[in-house]
């Protein structure tokens, strides 16, 4: 039973007392937001410790935290600057990017990509301030072409992406694009006031900015968390699920990114010195896509050897490459370098004094500084392209190695059938299904056979006869409404267990992506394939304590079980990779190498009223009626286990639905041939 000061006091929990307590459930899509909130409100607080803390101007800072003490006056401060209205622009468009990347980054399956769009932020920059007419002439042209190569490498590096889905190309580019504009309206605040005040107003400018990004950080998270609660009914669970590894990483670099003014954000007053160049002629540093580069290798790194399914392609690393290149090079005059930092031009000036101490001439002086800075910055640039080709290959090579545990397949058994496609409906539209039918029918290989087509209806009203013309099966039966999709399967392969087809489609009245499952089918299924899932692929899990990001738990410990009794084993020894949307291909060998108690163990869990299946401990507030039972998404992950078909090498290399094919790839990539 659930106290009922925990509802009424949800909000209070999730962005409150949440943001320091051990979680309750598995990290989900909305978990970003409490991400994000932890985020902004460190931020808020590391902001206005600088303020106080700055030895620079000590009495402006003593006095700044006097006022912010007080109501509304960060607003206030704001309202000093004559182009204050873009200084807010500027934060509300800085506080919406961080979550719309970080919903990015739990949707986009291949995480390098997303780092390889980070040069988008640059050019969107630059491409406003050209048609604001910020920039002079003289750089214009340079800017354009800038732009443009950076726009074309970015549509090739997604292009190539083949785990590219909808959500993450979406949230990843509205979140760049955000980060971008935010950088230009910054910029353009400053210049409204006077880019001759000195170091001194932008370092004033960074922290009008930062504070009120931080506050429209937080109203805006906060918000959404309020709002999805309400509308889901469910509560957002807290950070501290995610490995600790990936949480101080991500945590960590965000923040150094942000408080370090990089690429993410111009959020820092070290970011301010670059603004009197911003007018003349851009800079990007050589240590800022050095960074790039490292953050890029990093993540790849990370993703591989953390378990997740990553593949980068050298076309993609040629197209990101491009675009660095674009933004070093169109970035400054002929052969000249970023002398005005600081570090740059110390380090001229220590080579002009020892030019001068060996007779060097001035103009000698500074091409043998240019070529050493050149060389040095080139060895800087190219280091992290030897990393990743390390990386890449041996990490690669490691999770696409075939797993070591034999596979029991029935060769003996003789099928009846060549090809059979189950069907699972309910109350969908006949016509529809019937068209769908005809659709799978005409894909590539099931043109050339005669597919049987078996129906099984749970509606206790549903005409047979109707049915059967409408939808062109074969055959028609009426099942009791019990058990979703899944148990509709078990049924068939329990109950037709000696009369098989030689190959078998499980799939829905209304199946999921309708529009990628025929690319899918035309790319992949062929004659010997023994398991082929026509859902999503690439999530794994560990055996003994497998969970998802979409909340997801094998609560009932069934993974475990499983593993080692198709294994004959008494550990789990490997990932597991699970399967989604309750729609597959798998061979009668496949299906008939595992012992048929085990299907009729599944089936009467999944269709019986009571028994472990329903343990009220395990479900809890969650639906778990006859016709929808709780455990059905259990056993709707598990058909890749369960035939099989679970290896790392699925779930690196096959492509998502969108995504439909990769670069070089294989007939193999997603799926189990026999």
């Amino acid at each position: 039973m659930v106290d009922e000061s925990f509802r009424t006091n949800r909000l209070k929990i999730t962005v409150g007392q949440n943001l320091f307590r051990p979680p309750d459930v598995m990290l989900k899509d909305a978990v970003a937001l409490t991400i994000t909130f932890r985020l902004f409100l460190a931020l808020l607080v590391v902001s206005i410790l600088l303020l106080c803390i700055d030895p620079r101007c000590a009495k402006v800072n003593h006095e700044t935290f006097l006022r912010l003490a007080s109501t509304n006056s960060v607003w206030k401060e704001i309202v000093h600057l004559k182009g204050y209205k873009k200084m807010v622009a500027a934060s509300i468009l800085a506080a919406a990017a961080i979550p719309l990347v970080m919903e990015a980054i739990l949707h986009m399956q291949n995480l390098p990509v997303l780092v390889m769009l980070f040069p988008l932020v640059w050019s969107v920059d630059r491409a406003i301030l050209l048609i604001s007419g910020s920039l002079p002439r003289s750089s214009q042209q340079k800017t354009l072409y800038q732009i443009s190569v950076v726009f074309f490498a970015s549509i090739i590096i997604l292009y190539d992406d083949y785990r590219i889905t909808v959500p993450g190309i979406a949230l990843g580019l509205s979140g760049l694009v955000s980060t971008g504009v935010s950088k230009a309206v910054f910029s353009l605040a400053c210049e409204e006031n006077g880019v001759s005040q000195g170091l001194s107003f932008f370092n004033s400018a960074h922290h009008r900015l930062i504070i009120p990004t931080a506050v429209f950080g937080l109203l805006i998270t906060g918000a959404l968390s309020h709002w999805i609660e309400s509308a889901s009914g469910s509560f957002i669970p807290s950070l501290f699920e995610v490995d600790p590894t990936l949480l101080v990483f991500y945590t960590s670099s965000t923040a150094a990114i942000i408080l370090s003014g990089g690429s993410l954000l111009p959020l820092s007053s070290t970011s301010s010195t670059k603004i009197f160049s911003s007018f003349e002629d851009e800079v990007v540093p050589v240590s800022d896509i050095f960074a790039l580069n490292i953050s890029f290798v990093l993540i790849l790194w990370l993703s591989m050897f953390l378990g997740s399914a990553t593949y980068v392609s050298f076309i993609q690393f040629l197209a990101y490459w491009a675009a660095l290149f674009a933004l070093f090079f169109f970035s400054r005059n002929k052969f000249s370098l970023d002398f005005r930092s600081s570090i740059h031009a110390t380090g001229w000036r220590k080579e002009a004094s020892i030019s001068e101490d060996l007779g060097m001439t001035t103009t000698e002086a500074s091409h043998h500084t240019t070529k050493r800075m050149l060389l040095r910055n080139f060895c800087l640039a190219s280091a992290p392209i030897l990393a990743w080709l390390l990386v890449s290959t041996v990490t690669t090579a490691r999770r696409t190695t075939q797993s070591g545990i034999s596979t029991h397949l029935d060769r003996n058994f003789v099928a009846e059938s060549r090809f059979d496609i189950v069907v699972s409906i309910y109350d969908e539209d006949p016509t529809s299904v019937g068209q769908m039918l005809s659709s799978i029918k005409a894909t590539k290989f099931l043109s050339t056979l005669q597919p049987r087509v078996v129906l099984y209806t749970k509606n206790q009203t549903s005409d047979l006869i109707e049915l059967r013309v409408a939808t062109g099966a074969d055959i028609v039966e009426r099942l009791d409404n019990v058990g979703r999709e899944s148990g509709t399967y078990l049924h068939h392969i329990t109950q037709h267990w000696d009369h098989l087809a030689n190959q078998t489609m499980f799939i829905q009245a209304h199946a999921h992506n309708q529009r990628e499952l025929i690319p899918r089918l035309d790319n992949f299924l062929v004659s010997n394939t023994g398991m082929l899932s026509l859902g999503f692929s690439g999530v794994s899990c560990d055996c003994e304590g497998c969970s998802d990001r979409w909340g997801w738990e094998d609560e009932w410990g069934l993974i475990p079980k499983l593993y080692k009794k198709l294994h004959d084993t008494n550990k789990c020894s490997e990932p597991v990779l699970l399967s989604y949307k309750g729609q597959f291909v798998a061979s009668a060998s496949r299906i008939r190498g595992v012992p048929l108690d085990i299907y009729e163990g599944l089936h009467d869990a999944i269709t019986s009223s009571s028994g472990w299946s329903h343990d009220p401990n395990v479900v809890g507030d969650n639906m778990d009626e006859p016709d929808a039972p709780y455990f059905g998404y259990t056993v709707e992950r598990v058909w890749n286990l369960l035939m099989q078909c679970s290896n790392s090498r699925v779930a690196t290399m096959c492509p998502s639905l969108l995504g439909q094919w990769r670069r070089f790839g294989r007939v193999e990539d997603c799926q189990c041939l026999d």
